[in-house]
């Protein structure tokens, strides 16, 4: 099927809806609660970004993890941004590598830590602002970046859960997959995948549903979007969009669930948006990863996301 009989959009104000070439999981959304285990390293230049971070976690035998980093710069730095697909196989791509000059300094980053290939694995988003003062966003490709001076990381990780990156049918591409940890009461950390249609806000707001959680802090997302539609910002409605976020709270009051998911979001034309997505507006194009640290829990999960 041609990719444009593929995208779908309903009418201005509403989201995008892609029908993907392969069949469509059963399990629209995968969760885990997990014990936490928080790691603080300093990670030194001299191997590529993502064997810098293996060899501390799969030394403590980390499984799946948030990544957050402090006065990380790297050099060389290779990305690349969201694209139109030609291949009918996937309904969109990346880029062409591109490879900035000189040092080049984060302002965000987030990655989401598992394994691919036996091996440890990162899948990374990041923004950044240039020498002109302009900001770029993009994924940041784990063997090609090498860290340019010593910089912080804390991990927000489990050795419980595990994400393991495999070939996924239904989008066509290599994607984390998530096996659950059994149910422990000191759980205390969420590992979640959205997949594809699946509605950013609603999404985040169904996984602290299921498993019985009533306040919890974001520490990480990572993924992609149909389009975007950011609260008093005109819709995007080119397919696709990626996104990061590094901060936020979903909770559940007497009024209702309130989800606080602020994003930076890089469009096809590599323009970078920053805002709240719209609750209803903002399907998952190909994966979303979601990592959450609980503060507050009934006694018990209302039901399994992964049954």
């Amino acid at each position: 099927m041609p990719q444009r009989d593929r995208r779908q959009l309903a009418a201005a104000g509403h989201a995008l809806r892609i029908i993907h070439p392969g069949p469509p999981a059963p399990d629209r959304i995968q969760a885990a609660l997990a014990p936490l285990v928080k790691i603080e390293a300093t990670l030194q230049p001299g191997q590529s970004f993502c064997d810098s971070i293996g060899q501390v976690l799969a030394a403590e035998g980390i499984t799946a993890a948030a990544l957050q980093f402090r006065d990380l710069a790297f050099q060389p730095m290779r990305y690349v941004q969201p694209a139109h697909s030609t291949d009918p196989g996937r309904v969109a791509w990346y880029s062409a590598t591109r490879a900035p000059q000189g040092v080049v300094a984060m302002d965000r980053i987030v990655a989401s830590y598992g394994q691919k290939d036996g091996a440890p694995f990162i899948h990374c988003h990041a923004l950044w602002t240039d020498d002109a003062g302009q900001m770029h966003g993009g994924h940041i490709l784990p063997h090609e970046a090498r860290l340019a001076r010593p910089a912080r990381m804390i991990a927000f990780g489990t050795r419980d859960a595990t994400l393991t990156a495999r070939p996924d049918p239904e989008t066509g591409f290599a994607l984390f997959d998530l096996a659950p940890a059994p149910r422990r009461g000191e759980g205390r950390l969420v590992v979640a995948r959205l997949r594809p249609n699946v509605d950013l806000v609603t999404g985040c707001q169904e996984v602290c549903a299921a498993l019985g959680i009533t306040a919890a802090r974001v520490l990480s997302g990572i993924g992609s979007t149909i389009g975007a539609q950011l609260e008093g910002q005109p819709q995007i409605t080119a397919v696709p969009t990626e996104l990061i976020v590094t901060d936020g709270r979903i909770t559940r009051s007497a009024a209702g669930w309130e989800v606080d998911l602020p994003v930076g979001l890089i469009d096809i034309d590599g323009r970078v948006l920053c805002g709240h997505p719209e609750r209803g507006a903002n399907p998952v194009l190909i994966c979303f990863e979601l990592f959450l640290q609980v503060e507050a829990m009934t006694a018990a999960p209302n039901k399994d996301l992964n049954s």
